[in-house]
């Protein structure tokens, strides 16, 4: 990536050394060695971006698969220049940058599925990468940890 944006040699360097050094640490973790030849092999050349496709992700996670998938098409739809993300904007001030119940209600609700999310990630971190908490304050430990708001 870097060589495409044209950077020094010296950040090419430094990102090759990190590179080499994840690579080893993946390679020693319990994890990553249970993963089939073919896996591990194209995550270390980084032609592999998930070990898991987005539905068992997501189903490892906890959540409604069919709740995910419209979810995600909902944020999809707001987010990029499709149609839906104009839809209705002219009513109660949507879509000029003025505060609204209802833009208010849709950034709630991300927050709300991001929250979960990212908490359920950490965890399955924490569980499989050893180490992975080391300099995580307890409050945050004790949030991520937490069992209260994922119900």
């Amino acid at each position: 990536m870097f060589e495409h944006f044209d950077s020094e040699k010296e950040h090419i360097d430094k990102f090759s050394i990190a590179a080499a050094d994840l690579r080893k640490q993946l390679e020693e973790n319990d994890f990553f060695q249970k993963l089939p030849d073919a896996v591990q092999k194209e995550s270390k050349r980084g032609r592999r971006i998930l070990l898991q496709s987005r539905d068992e992700i997501i189903a490892n996670l906890g959540m409604d698969i069919d709740f995910f998938r419209g979810y995600y098409i909902f944020l999809s739809c707001h987010a990029h220049s499709y149609p839906l993300g104009f839809y209705r904007m002219g009513e109660n001030n949507r879509g000029r940058g003025v505060e609204n119940i209802s833009d208010s209600h849709h950034v709630q609700s991300a927050l709300e599925v991001a929250t979960h999310v990212v908490k359920k990630c950490a965890r399955n971190m924490i569980e499989r990468f050893p180490g992975a908490d080391r300099d995580v304050s307890r409050e945050c430990l004790e949030s991520v940890l937490s069992d209260d708001e994922d119900n």
